[in-house]
């Protein structure tokens, strides 16, 4: 019997070794998608936003370059590389981290800029980013893209948990004086109801329309977990001039 316990242990280790593995595995490049790559030129210079779809383990984006363009990762809160959860779908956007772009002025409708991103585990992936034309209208909301709490009514407040859950981690948005409202999503403006934006440094992870969700297994690191609100119609709402955001801290050993 002795022998026989010793092969289950045996066993139970290599299984325990094996899911292990599988989940901080190095995702082949396979696993990473890049998606809807468009380059628009505004005032400020070139703007890249697209979408990487993960279907393998946690990684991060650190680099980024174009035999046509100096690139380079920016974030609107300075950071300049990016993490990847496990089987997450992160979106380059200004309202977030995006590629920035210098020397494309003359570029054309439709020509294809190519990109290289670099990630730590799943090394080069490369793409080419469709230019277009940057819409006037698009640009004036995008100036416009917030909506202060009207004056006399509760200003929302929304409060940020984090807490282990098997391979990553169970993201809970506690709000008051704001209703998570999907069925509303794209509709008129509604003061107090709306989604949220999840974003982990910097980078958009997702839309919220429940207070509940979930972010896959990290890299090991401290990470910057924010949550803004926004109307049904896509405006972050403001109070004093700040987004209405709350923030929690995840750090992985």
């Amino acid at each position: 019997m002795t022998g026989v316990k010793r092969v289950v242990g045996l066993l139970l280790l290599v299984s325990l070794g094996a899911g292990l593995w599988w989940l901080l595995r190095p995702p082949a490049a396979a696993d990473l998608l890049i998606g809807t790559a468009l380059a628009e030129a505004h005032h400020h210079g070139g703007v890249v936003t697209l979408t990487v779809d993960n279907a393998g383990g946690p990684d991060r984006l650190i680099d980024v370059s174009s035999p046509q363009a100096d690139a380079r990762l920016v974030s609107a809160e300075g950071m300049t590389t990016f993490p990847i959860p496990a089987g997450s779908k992160p979106s380059l956007s200004e309202d977030g981290a995006y590629v920035a772009l210098d020397g494309i002025e003359d570029a054309q409708p439709g020509q294809l800029i190519p990109l290289t991103l670099t990630f730590e585990r799943a090394g080069e992936v490369t793409t080419q980013a469709r230019f277009q034309e940057l819409d006037p209208m698009a640009a004036h909301h995008a100036h416009a893209a917030m909506v202060p709490v009207p004056q006399g009514r509760p200003v929302p407040k929304v409060q940020v948990t984090v807490k282990p859950d098997g391979d990553g981690w169970k993201v809970r948005v506690e709000t008051t004086d704001f209703t998570f409202n999907e069925d509303m999503a794209d509709g008129p403006h509604v003061p107090g109801v709306g989604h949220a934006h999840l974003y982990l440094d910097g980078i958009k992870l997702t839309r919220l329309y429940h207070r509940d969700t979930h972010i896959g297994a990290l890299l090991p690191g401290t990470y910057l977990v924010r949550v803004t609100l926004n109307s049904n119609d896509h405006r972050v709402y403001m109070h004093e001039g700040k987004p209405l955001s709350g923030t929690a801290s995840i750090t992985v050993e």
